[in-house]
């Protein structure tokens, strides 16, 4: 296994965490996800294995758990928007790289196509969907299919969740949402 698929692999195999969300307090998944934020920073982001080819990515591993916590610490006890927020990141952006084939890049960013992009983000919802209905999953996913193309300097693993928390939670408020 290459070490960018062994990247990918780990990064969506976290979406598990999303489902135990609602079986621990609150307060213990924050302290989780930061103490998985400072063991990543002190023992994984220096050392290469998971890091990208070029380098760069030592920062996600710090951020993912990170973004986690502070959306739980905003959320506090309504963790379904962490939940969605989670699954967009470690599904989404975790697949969307996997699903190149050469396909239309989007415009203001040429280094993602457009197809990858919906569809991990397209699975991340159907994951969603056992979680919140389809609409709000729907609204997550989109949110942050739309914030894994935004240029760079912006880290997707900073603006995906949270682009996909607000969403969800914006998407729970409506009528139709059950």
């Amino acid at each position: 296994m290459t070490r960018g698929l062994a990247r990918r692999v780990v990064h969506t195999g976290l979406a598990g965490g999303a489902l135990l969300l609602p079986l621990f307090p609150w307060g213990a998944s924050v302290l989780a996800l930061t103490a998985a934020a400072c063991f990543n920073a002190a023992i994984l982001a220096p050392r290469a294995w998971l890091a990208r080819v070029d380098g760069r990515g030592s920062r996600g591993l710090v951020l993912y758990p990170l973004v986690l916590a502070i959306l739980l610490l905003y959320y506090q006890e309504d963790v379904v928007p962490v939940q969605c927020a989670w699954f967009a990141m470690a599904v989404g952006d975790g697949l969307a790289p996997l699903f190149r084939h050469g396909g239309a890049p989007w415009p203001w960013r040429r280094d993602k196509e457009m197809s990858a992009t919906f569809l991990a983000y397209g699975l991340s919802a159907v994951l969603m969907v056992s979680v919140v209905p389809w609409p709000v999953a729907l609204a997550a996913a989109l949110a942050g299919a739309v914030a894994e193309t935004l240029p760079e300097p912006l880290d997707d693993n900073l603006c995906v969740p949270i682009a996909a928390a607000g969403a969800a939670h914006f998407a729970r408020g409506m009528a139709w949402s059950g």
